[in-house]
């Protein structure tokens, strides 16, 4: 692929100039090579970067059935890439500027109720090291109203369990979050009887590790989650996301005020966090 140096250069852009986070830019990085790879038989960079191209890309997208929100992620690697290769002078024009995200469905975020959630974070087992992880992963997940990617960023120096909090690290943004006593204490348990285990000997900066001591994927994750709502009979779409969801929503149905729960969430703009009102029955019961 002649196209790999232009590769390497867009990653170091998005790790050094926009401070992305790995996954995000992981993210970034295979929806730009699938652009790329479509257009090869093109040659040209001319005509790879081209809006003819990048149509004809959108149009195959959407006869595969593409959904909105996986178009509207493409499209923002495809323009973010294209402003990469003008801003360095590998391109003249920039043929994405006209380029339109699709309207995002309207759908119900996948949410528990709070009964659901504890059932499902009951379900680690605490007699082995991984399920000790996991139970810190989903107690933290849960009280702090992580994005998957902050959790599985999160570094041994992000944590400070004697005070009751964890640093979080989104891009080249950071917030101090508490987190509750119960799910400190379940970090703790993880740190002192499991993780060193699960490391078997290996060095890693990460808090939480698979199995083999590396660090934990957001796949790996998804498999966790969907593993024990099977484990909890919880029948209803789950997905990596839902316990911040659920953490939003059962906030402000207990009565919490916006703009902590922004705060909380990392939200820039609180129009963000407003979207979850309307799943909040007006007597705080969420939907």
């Amino acid at each position: 692929m002649w196209y790999s140096d232009y590769i390497d250069g867009y990653k170091r852009y998005l790790v050094e100039e926009r401070k992305m986070t790995s996954n995000t830019v992981e993210c970034y990085l295979t929806d730009v090579r699938q652009y790329l790879g479509f257009t090869d038989g093109q040659a040209a960079l001319q005509n790879m970067l081209s809006s003819d191209a990048i149509a004809e890309y959108m149009d195959y997208l959407k006869q595969k059935g593409c959904i909105s929100t996986t178009m509207s992620r493409k499209i923002s690697s495809i323009k973010s890439f294209c402003k990469f290769m003008v801003q360095k002078g590998y391109s003249d024009i920039d043929p994405s500027v006209d380029l339109q995200t699709p309207k995002m469905d309207k759908r119900v975020p996948a949410i528990l109720s709070p009964d659901k959630v504890k059932l499902l974070l009951a379900q680690p087992n605490l007699q082995e090291p991984k399920g000790i992880r996991d139970k810190a992963m989903l107690e933290i997940l849960y009280a702090t109203g992580f994005k998957v990617s902050e959790l599985l960023e999160l570094t041994m120096d992000d944590i400070n369990t004697e005070m009751n909090y964890v640093k979080c690290r989104s891009g080249d943004k950071e917030r101090l979050l508490p987190i509750n006593r119960v799910a400190c204490q379940y970090l703790q348990n993880y740190i002192i009887q499991a993780r060193d285990k699960l490391l078997n000997g290996k060095e890693e900066s990460v808090v939480f590790v698979n199995c083999h001591g590396q660090p934990m994927s957001r796949q790996g994750f998804w498999k966790i989650v969907k593993y024990y709502a099977k484990k909890a009979g919880i029948n209803q779409p789950i997905t990596p996301y839902t316990l911040r969801h659920s953490f939003a929503i059962n906030m402000l149905s207990s009565g919490m005020d916006i703009k902590t729960v922004q705060q909380l969430l990392g939200h820039t703009d609180i129009s963000t966090t407003y979207t979850y009102m309307q799943f909040v029955h007006p007597k705080g019961v969420a939907r």
